[in-house]
């Protein structure tokens, strides 16, 4: 019999947050723009006064703890509807390659994290696709695979940057070092924003076709 739960609303909600993401990211663009002009005043002698100094450092923490609060609520939100929609697969056949907890503790355990999720990720497209064409739906497109793939390497190299952001120590001319940290955080936010957008669309896409699974009553399962 068919349990699939519901995960429509899980979908939206995941939407919407890394929408938010995203714009906190261009918010982060112009933020981290503006440092570097700053310092670039700096480095070629122009006066400056100790307000902007203070403006721009308030500035530059409060993006980075709002950023912060919505990219944990981004990441929860996700991993909610990625659980339940491997969950929802579990449900329609027998021989899904992971147990279903992964879709969620897999992003937690170093290495495995590595890949583990994009397995999954793939695996929930095509083993739906094939419940789809044993159920009779045969004229939904085929997703890209390029678009899986795609997204996991942005997100990848995103979080490289990051983690590359987080250890790097300040060089002995610090306005200089600093200076070139804001122009990195303006990539690794680009970065952040491709992978933001690749998926925003993978999720609508799941979504439109866990729908049309849910919408059979019961899905025809192997036995």
């Amino acid at each position: 019999m068919n349990t699939m739960k519901p995960n429509e609303d899980r979908a939206r909600a995941a939407v919407v947050m890394v929408w938010a993401v995203i714009v906190l990211e261009l918010i982060g663009i112009i933020s981290n723009y503006m440092q570097y002009d700053l310092l670039q005043c700096f480095s070629n002698g122009v006066e400056y006064t100790t307000e902007q100094l203070e403006n721009n450092d308030l500035r530059v923490k409060f993006v980075t703890i709002i950023y912060g609060v919505f990219f944990a609520m981004s990441g929860i939100t996700f991993i909610m509807w990625f659980r339940r929609a491997y969950y929802n697969l579990h449900q329609c056949h027998k021989d899904v390659r992971f147990l279903e907890g992964w879709a969620a503790g897999a992003w937690f355990v170093p290495i495995l994290n590595l890949f583990r999720p994009f397995q999954i990720m793939k695996e929930l497209f095509n083993l739906n696709g094939y419940l789809l064409a044993k159920n009779g739906i045969k004229n939904i497109k085929t997703f890209p695979a390029l678009y899986l793939s795609a997204w996991w390497a942005f997100w990848l190299i995103n979080n490289a940057m990051i983690q590359i952001l987080n250890k790097v120590s300040p060089e002995a001319d610090e306005v200089e070092s600093l200076s070139n940290e804001s122009l990195f955080y303006i990539g690794q936010s680009i970065i952040s924003i491709i992978a933001g957008l690749l998926i925003i669309k993978i999720i609508k896409a799941y979504n439109s076709r866990e729908k049309l699974l849910f919408e059979l009553k019961p899905v025809e399962v192997d036995q």
